[in-house]
């Protein structure tokens, strides 16, 4: 899928907090223009000419929303694309950004209000589901 004809594509950041897995998530601005202000997601967007392929796309994305460079080596997989809102397809791709404790984010605050985690263990507690 990392050639799909895609539109854009968001890192699926998996890390560790205290030694627990977790996810990454941003909360958009509420003062970005556009359909997504104010949603809660992965760091990504829409592919660029100068994106090589899609991940390259969500690691640029990424580094762009978060100030931090995902290096390629921490892609663990790219997933099946998924279509969205406003005949949009995306791909997720996962990657390990590692110890948070150890990651300088430096998030957009032109893009970003809030980044948090979402412990693994936590999204596999049948409640939660």
């Amino acid at each position: 899928y990392r050639a799909s004809k895609a539109s854009a594509s968001v890192l699926v950041s998996l890390c560790s907090v205290a030694g627990e897995p977790a996810f990454l998530y941003t909360l958009r601005s509420s003062e970005m223009r556009g359909m997504h202000k104010g949603d809660v997601s992965f760091p990504g967007g829409k592919c660029d000419s100068s994106d090589r392929d899609l991940v390259h796309t969500a690691l640029r994305e990424t580094h762009e929303e978060l100030g931090v460079q995902v290096m390629e080596e921490s892609v663990w997989g790219v997933m099946k694309p998924v279509p969205a809102m406003g005949g949009m397809v995306i791909v997720p791709v996962i990657a390990n950004l590692g110890l948070l404790e150890s990651l300088t984010l430096k998030p957009s605050t032109t893009e970003i209000e809030v980044v948090f985690t979402v412990p693994l263990p936590h999204l596999c507690t049948e409640r939660n589901q």
